[in-house]
């Protein structure tokens, strides 16, 4: 499963950062993206990075590293465009021992963009530099804002500079976290209320979503809407938050979800649900379809009789 762990971070946050990772375990850090050959630029230390602590796109995705041990050899992917030309391209996919550093850092004058560690490798090598980074970031940030650690030297920019958590381009943090916020108290509907959750846990604590989730598991047991439950129990409803956060208050959701789902006659149970990409996808054909709704009504008729 991929990791991710997000963060707020000034220079000197990130230079005291990297001196402490650096004591604990030897590193090499090569610039991510595509390369017309295979010269790489190469750090023995990201300290030697003249552009630490700046981000120059404005955007969260723009400067990233692969992080290996020195003992390993770096892997290129070598790919053959439609031009005939090559491309090399440094990335985790042929580097299982490594783990990806996006610095983040200052754009401009009033933006900080979030920086990340993360892996897609379940590899031994790449756990111990995720835990190893992970840990000297957290402690240089006491605060947390939703899934985002932030440093004091950070905060003390609250007010004069945006906290960009993926382009500068995106609408400001607070105001997109109170939008979720004010459309799930006004939303009635399950399934949507479940949307506006996943994009308000973005930005809200564990803390804050405690009393929303309790509600939500109330407004479960009045709500057997057959249609609400296949978004709710799709793994882009409640499963992914449980996956995604691992907080509490979305296990015990899911539980009761799971249990008040067996109240619905099973005839309407299953029509359809959603993938990871949002997608709906149909579980039944529409005979199959057709067939259980004549049934049910048929079933309803002799109930009323």
């Amino acid at each position: 499963m991929a990791k991710r762990f997000l963060f707020f971070l000034t220079k000197s946050d990130l230079m005291e950062i990297l001196q402490d990772v650096e004591k604990e375990i030897s590193l090499q850090y090569i610039k991510g993206g595509s390369y017309s050959s295979n010269v790489l630029e190469e750090y023995d230390s990201l300290l030697e990075y003249k552009e630490l602590g700046i981000n120059k796109t404005g955007n969260h995705l723009g400067e990233s590293f692969v992080v290996i041990e020195k003992s390993n050899k770096l892997v290129t992917r070598m790919v053959k465009l439609a031009d005939d030309s090559i491309r090399y391209f440094v990335d985790q996919k042929e580097n299982p021992d490594s783990i990806m550093l996006r610095p983040g850092g200052i754009f401009e004058e009033g933006y900080l963009i979030c920086g990340e560690i993360g892996t897609i490798s379940s590899g031994e090598e790449s756990n111990r530099i995720f835990k190893v980074f992970q840990k000297h970031i957290k402690r240089r940030c006491k605060t947390t804002v939703g899934r985002f650690h932030v440093s004091e030297e950070a905060k003390k920019m609250y007010g004069t500079r945006r906290f960009i958590t993926i382009s500068v381009k995106q609408a400001m943090e607070y105001d997109l976290k109170a939008f979720y916020f004010e459309n799930l108290k006004k939303c009635r509907r399950l399934a949507m209320k479940i949307f506006f959750i996943r994009g308000y846990a973005i930005y809200a604590s564990e803390e804050e979503l405690i009393p929303i989730m309790e509600k939500f598991q109330k407004s479960l047991e009045k709500n057997h809407d057959y249609i609400d439950y296949n978004y709710i129990l799709s793994v882009a409803g409640l499963p992914y938050l449980v996956n995604e956060y691992g907080y509490d208050c979305f296990a015990k959701s899911l539980e009761k979800a799971q249990e008040e789902h067996k109240q619905i006659d099973p005839l309407l149970r299953g029509y359809f649900t959603l993938n990871q990409n949002l997608e709906q996808v149909n579980l039944l054909t529409q005979e199959e379809i057709s067939r259980r709704t004549y049934r049910f009504l048929e079933k309803c008729k002799n109930q009323i009789n």
